[in-house]
């Protein structure tokens, strides 16, 4: 039965443009092994991310003075104070104040913007 011209040009327009949609679809077990690899990596993956974040939140300050810089930091910006440091309540004049811990500046930033996400989100044209 002969051809239309329409179906030659449709069918050598279609084979030239798109050869990838003229291939023979993988047999079942190609198919699965590709699944099986697929799931091996996505396997992988998630435990080596398990091993790398496992215990990441029972690892307190390692060095001794980030803690007491991070202490130094919260009751600056709690007393509001950012020329003396002050640590456990008493001043701490350890080192010179422009060695101490910078003012908690990004912590007050932060306790302003979370404060009102919501009008952020919400009321931002």
């Amino acid at each position: 039965m002969p051809a239309t011209q329409l179906e030659i040009t449709d069918l050598s327009w279609s084979r030239s443009t798109y050869p990838a949609t003229h291939h023979a679809q993988p047999s079942g077990h190609e198919q699965s092994q590709r699944y099986l690899t697929a799931f091996f990596w996505t396997l992988l993956w998630a435990v080596a991310l398990l091993a790398l974040y496992q215990g990441s939140d029972s690892i307190a300050l390692i060095d001794p003075n980030e803690g007491r810089n991070a202490s130094i930091a919260r009751e600056m910006a709690a007393s509001g104070d950012y020329i003396v440091p002050h640590l456990n309540g008493l001043p701490y004049l350890d080192k010179p104040v422009f060695f101490s811990p910078p003012p908690p500046l990004p912590s007050k930033c932060w306790e302003l913007l979370s404060s009102r996400r919501g009008y952020l989100l919400w009321c931002s044209p």
